[in-house]
């Protein structure tokens, strides 16, 4: 609480004992020299005594709340009624009785207080802020505006004010208006870590990466102890994809790290650079297993970790555990969609894979990946045509697109357009194997189907190089035989073949 040595009380006093009153005066000194648990044994005393006076319960109540405002909150709310009922005017009161209530989180009393310590003409720039805070936290952004200008306008040379509207811009997205009000504040003397850390983050959001940078070094030399200066610069060089500085950044904030930091999304990311960048599956698994602890309720977290699952373990049944926790805290993220629906097409679950297709393609119509993986499952439930449709229109969107090409190839040449097929195949030939490597054994069969059988051979020699073949299923199996006995009939001995016989020895 902020002590102010107390201001023109009127003084509404119940008639005592001068010996009370005495009681009060040596308590008032003591007060006024900080010496407050000397103070409020006075006080006591002098209420003893059977003095009382709005100026002594506001002093009781705010080294009441000195000690701990949230322990104390039932003797320092006590006393403030009893200073606001022999003072109603008593602007201070209220003002301390809001600050009581905030701290306790019972937000609709605290507005209440000081909305009125605002009515008896109480006048402080905290007053003003913590009214706009308030609003903010209860999502009112007209009225969290509104106060914060007012302490803006009132106290013009005041840092904080200035400081304060721009964190209401910053809290509702606003970050080109919130630089303008932080570096007002800026100007004004405020030099610290957080207000260099919003700054930062305000150029992150509007893609200013270089000037969110200086910031970040400037939030680390404000206070090299902080971790949060070293978290902002590990982000702003993730979202640039600098995955080797931002690692290293990540780090120093780790070993800065202190308990009540929240750090889950950071660890998060850092599992993301462990499995993606560095290729360190055990150490992707670590940071994964960090941010869980750190905060199992951030949908990102538990999304992450089904990644692990999906895309390097290949256990898409422990894998939907985690995206489905995931779903169920935050259904927005458009690529959850997609990793439920590829885990489930892996399950061979096709229509709880299309349930979540469609889903994310009702708030996301136009996301390519969705289309894409719907596309796939088309196809896998047999609806060629359907598949062969959504894959030309995404054609007309991007002819370019070598995903898209080989999908549409695949389709071709299941529905015996050969020649087609490898008129979209064969241009992106030696891309096959890093987009799908099942498209290398499509292309070889509508080689042989329009006779190109030499073609057909060295492409199926790809295949057989490329092929994990643990993933392979009965019906693949079955045409790869089926395939191997066409071409001996046109490669009796071809060494091409032998080598062919001999990657596929598992299936044969």
């Amino acid at each position: 609480m902020k002590k102010e040595k107390i201001l023109q009380f009127k003084q509404k006093t119940k008639p005592s004992v001068g010996k009370g009153f005495a009681m009060f005066n040596e308590g008032k000194c003591l007060y006024n020299n900080d010496k407050d648990e000397l103070a409020i044994k006075r006080f006591i005393q002098a209420e003893k005594l059977g003095y009382e006076s709005s100026e002594m319960f506001t002093c009781m109540a705010w080294i009441y709340g000195s000690q701990d405002s949230k322990k104390n909150s039932e003797q320092v709310i006590h006393y403030l009624n009893k200073a606001i009922e022999f003072d109603n005017e008593n602007g201070y009161a209220y003002y301390l009785k809001g600050l009581t209530y905030e701290k306790n989180n019972s937000l609709d009393d605290a507005l209440d207080a000081l909305l009125k310590a605002e009515e008896t003409d109480y006048t402080d720039p905290n007053l003003y802020t913590k009214i706009a805070h308030i609003y903010q936290l209860k999502n009112n952004f007209l009225k969290a505006n509104a106060y914060a200008s007012k302490a803006v306008n009132k106290f013009p040379e005041d840092s904080y004010c200035h400081f304060k509207k721009g964190e209401i811009y910053y809290a509702f997205e606003q970050y080109s208006q919130a630089l303008k009000y932080f570096f007002k504040a800026e100007k004004l003397g405020m030099n610290d870590s957080a207000i260099y850390f919003k700054i930062s983050f305000c150029y992150s959001m509007l893609n200013e990466h270089k000037k969110a940078l200086i910031y970040a070094n400037k939030t680390i030399l404000a206070d090299k102890k902080n971790a949060s200066g070293y978290y902002r610069k590990g982000y702003i060089y993730y979202m640039i994809e600098d995955y080797d500085n931002s690692l290293k950044a990540f780090l120093s904030a780790e070993k800065l790290k202190e308990e009540d930091n929240d750090f889950s999304d950071m660890f998060a990311r850092m599992s993301w650079i462990y499995q993606n960048h560095e290729e360190n599956l055990e150490k992707a698994i670590e940071y994964s297993d960090k941010a869980l602890k750190c905060n199992p309720k951030d949908a990102y977290v538990q999304y992450r970790k089904g990644c692990i699952y999906a895309y390097e373990l290949k256990k898409h049944s422990e894998a939907l555990k985690y995206f489905k926790k995931a779903y169920a805290i935050d259904k927005t993220e458009q690529g959850l969609f997609f990793d439920l629906a590829n885990s489930y097409m892996n399950l061979k679950k096709y229509k709880l894979a299309m349930k979540y297709i469609d889903e994310g393609l009702e708030l996301y119509p136009n996301n390519p990946y969705l289309l894409k993986i719907k596309t796939a499952v088309l196809y896998l439930q047999g609806k060629l045509q359907e598949s062969k449709k959504l894959l030309e229109d995404l054609l007309k969107t991007d002819s370019d697109d070598i995903w898209v090409q080989q999908g549409y190839g695949m389709a071709l040449c299941e529905l015996k357009e050969y020649e087609k097929a490898v008129e979209y195949l064969e241009p992106i030939k030696d891309n096959l194997h890093l987009i799908n490597i099942p498209s290398l054994f499509y292309l070889s069969i509508s080689y042989y189907n329009i006779k190109n059988y030499e073609s057909s051979l060295e492409v199926f020699l790809e295949y057989s190089q490329k092929e994990e073949q643990e993933y392979l299923e009965n019906k693949d199996k079955k045409e790869i035989r089926n395939h191997i006995k066409l071409l001996e009939k046109k490669f009796h001995n071809d060494d091409r073949l032998y080598e062919i016989r001999k990657n596929f020895i598992s299936i044969l």
